[in-house]
This record gives C-alpha cells, structure tokens and sequence, in this order.
C-alpha cells in the first residue's frame, strides 16, 4: 500500500506484479489501477518456481516501455 500510493504514475504506466503475491500486495494496485488508469500486469510464475531465474526472467520478458 505504501509502494503503490507513493509512486507518480500517470494513466497507462504499467506495474508487473507476480502470480504469487499475496491478495493483500495485489489490492493497492488494483485500486490505483482503477482509479487512475494504470496497468496492473500479472507476471506467471511456477508454483514452486524451478528457480530464481525462473522468476527473474519471467519478470524480464514481461517488461515493456510503459513498465
């Protein structure tokens, strides 16, 4: 909640979050998501992740200019 409402993010700008989050860490950007027309993106990732590379890529490959 802190992270989400501390960041200036504009209408477009897209946040990744993980498959794996917890409901707690996915609903403050929902809401700014629907407040201020961001994009909440959710990254897929493996339960149990193979490794932490499994992680780290995922994340890399999901990365855009608006991320």
């Amino acid at each position: 909640n802190f992270v989400a409402n501390g960041l200036d993010l504009k209408p477009g700008d897209e946040v990744l979050i993980s498959t794996m989050e917890h409901p707690a860490g996915i609903h403050p950007w929902r809401l700014k998501a629907d407040r201020y027309g961001i994009t909440v993106t959710d990254v897929p990732i493996g339960l149990p992740p193979s490794s932490v590379e499994e992680i780290t890529d995922a994340f890399e490959r999901a990365i855009t200019p608006r991320t």
